[in-house]
């Protein structure tokens, strides 16, 4: 019997361990039992099995991040399951983007420059985890560390992207859509494109793509381009926020950016800056993680730049803004939306006498706190910060000195005789009478105020360029609205770039009232439908942020159905139940609105 050679021999061998290794890997990657019946229960929609199950499973495998998740997605479905929320989606969506936003910072804020938003950001992190882990305890879901939760997310988001869901489980299928922006964030393109696919007839889950600008660019690229898309619209306003990341890393490196100081300000105007500087970290959700996924590495604190965008219609601007230090000027730089890309505005002077403003001085536009586009005239008002001298009335009650005479009988010696005509001495004489009377009266004069410098610009679209127009200055609570070349003031609270006529007209139909707040609502919830039974305390308001000022008095327009032109407004609102956006006349939304709705809003503006 022949022997067999080393050859085959080796060959054999090579093959036994070939094939273990493949059976180790095949049992590697096959679930745990309890796992793979939870699978089949979630996909039945049978999640009180499926949380049982998984339970099992963590008896044994405690320290399964992935375990965990799926433990933590079963209990979610149970309490939508019963549900009939018809925003349950936009109310899903909007929690996805705020578990992203909190990721990302948690990943990326050792490689952000925090000088100055460390302690805000700090704090936003700090109450965000304890209301998770308040929620974890809760249910029983042992997570122990932040690293579990972002790694036990990332198994669910791969399990629901390849899962075949029943087509009638709205919430699970919701959930499988935004999945494909979690992949898409690691650089998964062919989730991308099933992102775009999904949002063909769900187009609020674009709102996701900012949340993987980098993979999502090209793809949404190729979307606005497509003939016979049905999400042309949709898609230009999320590349928008993707391409306008580049812009603003642009300008964050074209200075250095700081924040605004007391001894930055001009004597007599100390006023206008508090002891503490003011950040403008939180811009609005889409807005803040482009900001934050600029500025990933770079040298500039989030909080020291400001971005808004302004919409009208086809119009889109993005501004931005900040006190460069360095050269101790309030710097912003326009961004005109033309042509599927981001052109940056030249300034140029309005008098014929001059061609332009020296180069030096190029996009060193005023600092834009609050800017405004008026799309009727192609106007943008941009706002400085200013102490002002203004002519001011008020009601004094007084008292008004009256001297008169009255008739009075008193005693007359010489008057007296005893057996004369006078006898008694007594003659009526007249005695001098003072009163005082109460009256009010209107008195003038003169105070030192805050407010804003506006600033006009006019559009010249071929160029394109900002041409400086006009400069008004307006205590604060007014704003300047340009109606037919002439600057009035805008009494409205609306963020939005329209500006309302001075006098608003009559809606066409009767707007209903804004409803109750719900149980669980927030503050803001709360104080804007208030404000349709009451004027607003200064005492409330005071309390409240900035930004939740900004809100509270967006609210009440809100809870009247104005549909707003603001991105970050949209969104926002979108995920209240009780807003149905049915308006977008400002001047009917006004017109509707309370006597203690439009108190309250002055009182948001006198403190903003």
């Amino acid at each position: 019997m022949r022997r067999p050679s080393n050859r085959r021999v080796v060959t054999l061998v090579a093959l036994v361990v070939l094939a273990s290794a493949c059976v180790a890997w095949w049992l590697a990657r096959r679930d745990p039992p309890h796992l793979a019946a939870a699978k089949r229960h979630l996909v039945a929609q049978s999640f009180e099995s499926a949380e049982a199950e998984l339970r099992l499973a963590l008896q044994d495998r405690g320290d399964d991040a992935s375990l965990k998740a799926f433990l933590a997605y079963a209990i979610l479905r149970q309490e939508l399951a019963d549900s009939e929320d018809q925003e349950l989606d936009a109310s899903l969506l909007a929690a996805i983007y705020g578990y992203y936003t909190l990721a990302f910072l948690k990943e990326h804020t050792d490689d952000l420059s925090l000088p100055y938003s460390r302690t805000e950001i700090k704090d936003a992190l700090a109450e965000t985890e304890r209301q998770l882990i308040d929620v974890f305890r809760r249910h029983r879901i042992p997570f122990r560390e932040w690293s579990e939760v972002r790694n036990g997310i990332t198994s669910v988001a791969e399990w629901l992207a390849s899962s075949h869901l029943d087509p009638g489980d709205r919430i699970g299928n919701t959930l499988k859509d935004a999945s494909h922006a979690f992949l898409a964030a690691r650089g998964d393109v062919s989730a991308a494109r099933r992102l775009i696919a999904a949002a063909a007839i769900k187009p609020n889950l674009l709102a996701l793509t900012v949340m993987a600008p980098q993979t999502m660019r090209t793809v949404l690229e190729e979307e606005t381009r497509r003939s016979g898309s049905f999400l042309t619209r949709e898609t230009t306003e999320a590349l928008r926020l993707v391409v306008a990341i580049d812009a603003i890393r642009e300008f964050a490196t074209s200075g250095s950016f700081r924040p605004l100081r007391r001894q930055d300000i001009p004597e007599g105007q100390m006023e206008l800056v508090g002891d503490k500087a003011t950040l403008y970290l939180f811009d609005g959700e889409g807005l803040f993680l482009c900001k934050l996924t600029a500025l990933v590495g770079a040298s500039t604190d989030p909080g020291v730049i400001r971005v808004q965008m302004l919409t009208a219609g086809d119009h889109w601007l993005l501004l931005l803004s900040g006190y460069d230090g360095k050269s101790g000027l309030n710097r912003c730089r326009p961004y005109l939306w033309k042509g599927g890309r981001l052109a940056q505005m030249n300034v140029v002077r309005g008098s014929s006498r001059s061609s332009g403003l020296p180069e030096e001085v190029r996009h060193k536009l005023p600092f834009a706190e609050e800017a405004r586009y008026v799309p009727d005239e192609q106007m943008l008002l941009v706002p400085v910060r200013r102490m002002g001298t203004v002519n001011r009335t008020r009601k004094e009650t007084a008292y008004l000195t009256l001297r008169s005479y009255r008739r009075e009988m008193r005693y007359n010696p010489r008057l007296y005789r005893r057996w004369g005509y006078y006898y008694g001495g007594y003659e009526y004489v007249r005695v001098p009478v003072v009163e005082s009377l109460p009256y009010e009266r209107q008195v003038r004069y003169k105070e030192r105020v805050a407010g804003n410098e506006w600033h006009l610009f006019a559009f010249d679209w071929d160029a394109p360029s900002l041409k400086w127009v006009h400069t008004l200055w307006l205590p604060d609570g007014s704003t300047p609205v340009v109606r037919a070349g002439k600057v009035r003031r805008d009494q409205t609270g609306e963020d939005s770039a329209q500006a309302a006529a001075p006098e608003p007209s009559k809606p066409d139909t009767e707007l209903s009232p804004p409803p109750a707040p719900e149980a669980g609502t927030d503050e803001i919830d709360v104080l804007s439908a208030a404000a349709a039974l009451r004027p607003l305390e200064v005492a409330e308001v005071r309390g409240l942020s900035s930004s939740q000022r900004r809100l509270l008095r967006n609210a009440i327009f809100a809870r009247h159905g104005y549909a707003f032109a603001s991105a970050d407004l949209r969104t926002y609102f979108a995920a209240k139940s009780w807003y149905r956006a049915r308006v977008s006349d400002m001047n009917a939304v006004y017109a509707s609105l309370s006597s203690s709705e439009k108190v309250s809003i002055e009182t948001i503006k006198a403190l903003e």
